[in-house]
Order: C-alpha cells, then sequence, then structure tokens
C-alpha cells in the first residue's frame, strides 16, 4: 500500500497528510484516538516494503488500520 499511500508530511499530534498515487488525492488523517497506542507500537512490522504506514498487526493473522 505504501506505493499507493504515501505519507507527505507530518503535522504532529499524530496527523498526517497522506497522498494517493493513483489518483492524486491529497488527504489530511489522524490516528484513531483507540488506535494511538498500536500506531506507536511499530513493531509488529518488521519489514513493510509495501505495506500501508498505518497498517499494523494485533494479532497472528489479523490486522488493523490505525486511521479512519
Amino acid at each position: 500500500m505504501r506505493d499507493v499511500h504515501t505519507v507527505i508530511e507530518e503535522r504532529g499530534n499524530h496527523t498526517f497528510v497522506v497522498r494517493n498515487a493513483y489518483s492524486g488525492d491529497v488527504k489530511e488523517v489522524r490516528v484513531d484516538p483507540d488506535k494511538i497506542a498500536l500506531f506507536e507500537d511499530a513493531s509488529s512490522i518488521v519489514e513493510p516494503p509495501d505495506a500501508c504506514p498505518f497498517l499494523r498487526f494485533e494479532t497472528p493473522g489479523g490486522s488493523s488500520c490505525s486511521v479512519p
């Protein structure tokens, strides 16, 4: 997904500007308040070559997007 969605700006307070490589759309996103701890714990993403920067794995086989 990183090939599709790229963070182009980090605005602080878990807010980012993301660009969609296919459509060119630019959108501000914020990590869901109930997923901040999950987002900050990048240990579930050991090698994310093409993973979305907001994807996290909560359990084996279970994943979550940390933005709405």
